[in-house]
């Protein structure tokens, strides 16, 4: 490190665990601890930064993405109005065609006109 460096840097103090500074000290070998430290902070901090950037560079893809989504749920739900409606229209023709049916039903089971004046209402049942 040269001179100017060394000016331009400030210290920061960090408390660890034993366990922690013992791999740290093991794993420094011959750089020493703090330029092993420095390095893995300066990695650490880039690799961050490297993935805020595709995040940020992935918001239009995902953008685009979303859009096709809710395209395709709006023709989803223009597909269902159209069956509801659909279905709407056939119970509208099958509640129709259950009144006239039914009036027709009346009309056939009712006794005819003469059976009706021949028996007098006690005996309606026989």
């Amino acid at each position: 490190m040269t001179e100017q460096e060394k000016n331009n840097t400030k210290t920061f103090s960090v408390r660890l665990d034993l366990w922690l500074y013992e791999k740290l000290i093991a794993a420094s070998g011959a750089k020493g601890k703090n330029e092993y430290i420095r390095n893995l902070l300066i990695l650490n901090l880039d690799e961050q930064q490297k993935n805020n950037e595709r995040t940020t560079d992935e918001q239009p893809g995902k953008t685009g993405l979303l859009q096709a989504k809710i395209e395709s749920l709006e023709e989803l739900i223009r597909a269902k109005d159209q069956t509801i409606r659909i279905l709407e229209d056939d119970k509208g023709f099958l509640t129709q065609d259950h009144v006239r049916i039914s009036g027709q039903l009346d009309r056939l089971l009712m006794p005819a006109p003469e059976e009706i004046t021949r028996k007098a209402w006690w005996q309606l049942w026989k």
